[in-house]
């Protein structure tokens, strides 16, 4: 775990670029952008990001933090939100995972589940969540939510789906991406 330091401590953490603010202070209005965690974190020290969790990061998860809280995700952009906390009516497209999630540090991304993302699947997450899945794009959006009527061609799948994270698309089935391929 070299570079990487323990804090005890809250921390409020700034999702759109990881930094971590240690302490139990209220950000300010003007800090906009940051949100609140009452667990202990881990802090990379070299680049200020943050891994929210009890769990350390492995050497095989380089970049992935664990969180057991539930999360909110975003699904346009990938960002993860930790917390309890239901997201505010001015944070649309954000949709409620109940479950653990590994979030990507470097890029934001979400991982949704309980199992780890391994190095064969990068790129990857695994879901065992029903999932929506927009037929025109493959886009995949997971929970138990129906999507609302705006949310037109978007049909119901209960597998477990795998997402590519990169691109979106959404290989549905219990299976693994025998039929995809690896990238």
């Amino acid at each position: 775990m070299s570079g990487w330091s323990r804090s005890a401590e809250p921390s409020w953490v700034r999702k759109s670029t990881g930094a971590s603010s240690e302490g139990t202070a209220t950000p300010s209005a003007r800090m906009s952008g940051w949100s609140r965690s009452a667990k202990p974190s881990w802090v990379r020290r070299s680049t200020g990001a943050s891994s929210e969790g009890t769990l350390g990061s492995s050497a095989r998860m380089s970049g992935c933090s664990c969180s057991a809280k539930p999360s909110w995700v975003r699904r346009s952009t990938g960002a993860s939100s930790e917390g309890t906390a239901t997201p505010s009516a001015r944070m649309s497209g954000w949709s409620r995972s109940a479950e653990p999630s590994w979030v990507r540090r470097s890029t934001g991304a979400s991982s949704e589940g309980t199992a780890t993302p391994s190095a064969r699947m990068s790129g990857w997450s695994r879901s065992a969540e029903p999932s929506w899945v927009r037929r025109s794009t493959g886009a995949s959006s997971e929970g138990t939510a129906t999507p609302s009527a705006r949310m037109s061609g978007w049909s119901c799948s209960a597998k477990p789906s795998w997402v590519r994270r990169s691109t979106g698309a959404s290989s549905e089935g219990t299976l693994g991406l025998t039929s995809w391929g690896l990238w």
